[in-house]
């Protein structure tokens, strides 16, 4: 497979108040195979992408089996990624940091019954390495100085200390994850889909994900179904709003060892509401199929 992905200043949650107008292309390539010849096999994959800031290489196996007459199919997998932070304009001789995950998988699948389904997972993954924003400065603030939610830029410079420290996370983190997806048809024209996610990683964000999917058959060419997803999460445990730091006789400062504006680190709670349509324009019982899909969502996030 191969991918190319363009982002440009105008992509959702990439510009901040400070970037500039900007475009980058990241190109990715993979390959996977697999070989399963009766009850068990087994998946490798492969995949490199490359920005101008960003090199990132993973490798992993996942093995697979069936018992109960494929009722029962349960997954053990590994990955190994190992990636390169630059910066624009920068060689990476000059300038570049190292950022290795590896990561142990293991789920099930498990047909209850003719029109039920579920899915029970769980993860591992062991980081290190410098992940901090090589582009991400930190406003730093003499203590007791603080500044409303939501302050403008001016009121930010106004109010901070002449220093300007980059961001700097911990060099390492272990995330941990349990996932479950309930898929189940009721009464021949609905299906009901939920999927729950539970996280904790070691900076102390402990988090819960939820998404629900009601599909309704209006008949045989139409189905339409509401959207639910609510996302709730606790902050990193260096997380501050403010970061307060002291200026040094010499001029120098005392600043905090670790500090970010990642506000995907910082305590949060967000919902997403919406729904979708699908209109079969063949046969659905046919074995060539044309639909049109829509679908309208939208997100709420408090920070």
């Amino acid at each position: 497979n191969y991918l190319v992905d363009v982002v440009t200043a105008a992509s959702p949650d990439v510009v901040a108040t400070a970037s500039r107008r900007f475009h980058d292309v990241r190109h990715v390539v993979g390959v996977t195979g697999g070989y399963k010849p009766g009850s068990f096999g087994a998946q490798a994959f492969a995949n490199y992408s490359e920005e101008r800031d960003y090199i990132s290489r993973t490798v992993g196996l996942t093995a697979t089996g069936d018992f109960v007459d494929k009722q029962v199919s349960p997954s053990l997998g590994y990955s190994y990624t190992w990636d390169t932070i630059g910066r624009t304009g920068t060689s990476y001789d000059v300038f570049s940091r190292p950022f290795d995950i590896h990561e142990i998988s293991a789920g099930s699948t498990f047909v209850l019954n003719p029109t039920t389904v579920l899915v029970l997972g769980g993860a591992v993954a062991l980081e290190s390495g410098d992940q901090s924003k090589p582009y991400r400065y930190v406003p730093i603030f003499e203590p007791g100085v603080s500044v409303p939610i939501g302050a403008s830029v001016e009121e930010v410079n106004r109010n901070r200390l002449p220093a300007k420290p980059l961001e700097q996370l911990p060099l390492d983190r272990q995330r941990f994850s349990l996932a479950g997806r309930f898929i189940t048809r009721l009464g021949g024209k609905a299906t009901l889909r939920v999927e729950e996610r539970l996280y904790r990683d070691t900076w102390a964000i402990t988090a819960s994900s939820t998404d629900a999917r009601y599909l309704v058959d209006l008949g045989s060419r139409l189905r339409v179904w509401p959207h639910l997803r609510v996302h709730v999460q606790t902050g990193a445990s260096f997380y501050n709003r403010i970061y307060g730091a002291t200026l040094n006789s010499d001029g120098s400062a005392t600043i905090p060892r670790f500090r970010t504006t990642d506000r995907e680190l910082s305590p949060m709670f967000g919902i997403t509401g919406g729904g979708g349509v699908r209109y079969a324009l063949t046969d659905p019982g046919g074995k060539f199929q044309l639909a049109l899909f829509s679908s309208a969502d939208a997100l709420f996030n408090y920070y």
